[in-house]
Parts: structure tokens; C-alpha cells; sequence
């Protein structure tokens, strides 16, 4: 699908996305009138995102999302499988978008407080952090965000899809 359709499948998706974050956020907030959610303490709740191929996720994924939640008081850490990225060749060995999201699933099972979006495989195409993060961002302003990269990506941060907006 090209132009106008798969651009509003795009926001669709992550429309979705977001509301299925805020909606697992719900247990440890309240609504407030303006539709934003806080925590019960009064507070925004804080996610973090963790993206990536996850060819496969490994026990570091796992160990980076966890002591990221823990240290920087997040109420979770989101890994966030890409459908396709688009700083990498295609790979001979990747089992397809579909089967990484699957064994992230598989991953975070005994990793409280870490959860898996979909939202990249089901928005397909390459998968842009700017698009996800603002696709988020749209489906509920007052969640704050906290992007969570590895080393190895850090360092190529500045080549990213409109790395400014990604730490903004």
C-alpha cells in the first residue's frame, strides 16, 4: 500500500499502539479530566521504550530493560520489535517480523514490568523511532517517554530519521 492509505494505516496503527499503552498503563493510574493519565501519586507515568531487530533478544535486551526500569523509575520498558529497520541489510537469518515479535514475547515472560509492542510489525514498512515515539506521543501527550538504546546504536544516533525530534 502507497500515499494516502498507507499513511492513515500508519497512524491507525499507532493510534492503537498508544492506547493499548495507556490502557496497560491503567492499573497503576487514574484518568484525569483532560483525558491524560497520572499515576495515583499524582505524577505522569513514565515508559520506556526499548527498539530494535531483537534477531534474536537476548538475555542483554532483557538485562538493559530491566536495570533502564529500575534505575530510571520507569512504570515498564516496551521492547519494541522493528517490522523492518532501516539502518540494516536484509538478513538471510532473520525468521521474519512476525517470529521476532513472538520470541520477544517469549522473552519478557519472566521479566515483570517489561512488555512487548507491536506496533512496528503491525504498521509494517521500515521501521522509524521518530514515527513510533510520535505515534505514541499522539495517542496520549502526558505519558513521559524515555528511548532506551544500546552502545552500538548511541553511536549511530546522529545518522536516525530526524534525530533531533528523537531526543526531543
Amino acid at each position: 500500500m502507497r500515499g494516502p492509505g498507507r499513511i492513515e494505516a500508519s497512524r491507525a496503527a499507532g493510534e492503537r499502539a498508544a492506547a493499548q499503552v495507556a490502557q496497560e498503563a491503567a492499573p497503576h493510574t487514574r484518568a484525569r479530566a483532560d483525558g491524560g493519565d497520572e499515576r495515583a501519586d499524582g505524577e505522569h507515568v513514565r515508559i520506556g521504550i526499548l527498539g530494535g531487530t531483537f534477531n534474536p533478544p537476548h538475555v542483554g535486551h532483557i538485562a538493559l530493560a530491566r536495570r533502564a526500569r529500575e534505575e530510571l523509575g520507569l512504570e515498564r520498558v516496551l521492547l519494541m520489535p522493528a517490522y523492518r529497520a532501516p539502518n540494516k541489510r536484509s538478513e538471510h537469518d532473520d525468521p521474519g517480523p512476525e517470529h521476532r515479535l513472538q520470541m520477544c514475547r517469549l522473552a519478557v515472560v519472566d521479566a515483570p514490568g517489561v512488555q512487548v509492542s507491536a506496533m512496528e510489525i503491525e504498521r509494517g514498512g521500515v521501521s522509524y523511532t521518530v514515527d513510533s515515539l510520535q505515534a505514541i506521543h499522539d495517542g496520549d501527550p502526558e505519558l513521559e517517554l524515555t528511548l532506551i538504546v544500546g552502545a552500538d546504536a548511541a553511536r549511530t544516533l546522529a545518522g536516525w530519521r530526524e534525530p533531533a525530534r528523537v531526543l526531543g
